[in-house]
């Protein structure tokens, strides 16, 4: 409800959606109950559609500028890291996701993210 209440559902073209995700919002785990999509305006990040509350049933579409990366999934087969963990810089809220959405929100966020000076 948070996230829904500050980034309101944004009618977009969704490149990727991804649906069963797991992983953690605060100090909740979601078990395969999550939905992503990845968009041009946003990430469009929330429970799936059972598990959201009956009277805002919205899915929230966090600008790309807001989300940053804090922990990348590791790139071994047997890496000890699956999650992609993220924070929602004006919120200080931090999820993570697991598997190849977390990727996708990887991916989408890097290439948003201006160059570090050099």
């Amino acid at each position: 409800m948070m996230l829904l209440t500050r980034f309101p559902p944004i009618e977009e073209a969704i490149d990727d959606t991804y649906l069963f995700v797991s992983g953690w919002t605060g100090s909740v785990r979601s078990k395969n109950s999550m939905q992503v999509g990845i968009g041009v305006l946003g990430l469009h990040f929330a429970p799936m559609w059972p598990f959201r509350p009956i009277l805002s049933r919205g899915i929230p579409c966090i600008p790309w500028r807001e989300i940053r990366c804090i922990q990348a999934q590791s790139d071994r087969v047997r890496g000890l890291v699956r999650d992609s963990a993220f924070e929602i810089t004006s919120l200080d809220y931090r999820f993570t996701v697991r598997g190849a959405a977390g990727r996708a929100i990887e991916r989408k966020v890097a290439a948003i993210s201006p160059a570090p000076p050099s």
